[in-house]
């Protein structure tokens, strides 16, 4: 009787092989594949929220709309001034210089490398190319980024009881407060459509980041904003003047106290510091 002998160990050897074959075809290849998509995609958000910070500080230095009263009418910059400025600042190549004019346009302007991909469902597309969707052109340079923000009252009641008290108060003297400088925004990009996966037909994935940022604390702008805020509330300050200090220096050869140049009517001053604490230091 002849016996038939089978090698186990090479039948296990080639059912791995196989395995490893259709493993590798279903899953490895797909992973691998969609590594560096997902390493740009989530380089993409990041990007995003740095750019949603940075609109929303910039505006503790530039108003979107000077305030009537304030001195500067300079301190503006508008929504695409912003997007452009993050374009240069946050989404181009790691080695960009800061310009203080790239708010004005896109010149000079490379994408951050992370950011282009291979679409090979485009027969005709050979290089790599942005992975946004362009949105319009500063002078023939693409923008992709959008940055939607507005200013307004600060919400909740306390603001109105507020609004209440400090209209009066800037009727009545130079008491000019900004009530506009709540900034609430969004900055987002939209992702092209991957169309040689059929997993991202008709799929435009947008990465979007929310922020706001109360920019104005009604700080005095030094000794003589204070000072000019602050005078205008007291009523005496009415008085003050030329004719004034005529009719105190008339009273005054009666009570001297009364002078003009010994009661000052209506003066304000901040911080008074007495004369034998000021000293000078020639050697600093």
């Amino acid at each position: 009787m002849m016996h038939q002998r089978c090698d186990v160990g090479s039948a296990q050897k080639g059912a791995v092989i196989v395995e490893f074959v259709i493993v590798a075809s279903f899953v490895l290849v797909s992973v691998l594949a969609l590594t560096s998509l997902m390493g740009k995609m989530i380089d993409s958000k990041q990007k995003v929220e740095q750019a949603s910070r940075y609109s929303a500080w910039e505006r503790t230095v530039w108003f979107q709309d000077v305030p009537r009263y304030h001195p500067n009418k300079a301190l503006k910059k508008s929504n695409l001034q912003l997007q452009s400025e993050m374009h240069h600042r946050v989404f181009s190549q790691p080695d960009t210089f800061v310009d203080s004019t790239q708010h004005l346009d896109l010149d000079d302007w490379e994408l951050d490398p992370m950011q282009l991909f291979h679409d090979r469902g485009l027969k005709s597309s050979k290089n790599y190319e942005p992975m946004y969707v362009s949105n319009s052109k500063v002078k023939k340079q693409p923008s992709f980024v959008r940055l939607t923000q507005s200013h307004s009252s600060p919400p909740g009641k306390l603001t109105n009881a507020v609004g209440a008290i400090t209209k009066p108060l800037d009727l009545l003297g130079d008491f000019k407060v900004n009530r506009q400088g709540y900034y609430s925004g969004d900055v987002s990009v939209e992702i092209k459509e991957f169309k040689w996966m059929k997993e991202f037909e008709n799929l435009k994935p947008t990465f979007s980041s929310k922020s706001a940022i109360l920019t104005d604390g009604w700080n005095a702008g030094g000794p003589s904003d204070m000072e000019g805020r602050v005078r205008g509330l007291l009523p005496l300050a009415l008085v003050d003047g030329k004719v004034g200090d005529s009719i105190q220096d008339f009273v005054g050869f009666l009570f001297d106290p009364l002078k003009s140049d010994s009661l000052e009517l209506g003066k304000v001053t901040s911080e008074p510091v007495p004369s034998h604490r000021l000293r000078r230091y020639p050697n600093r």
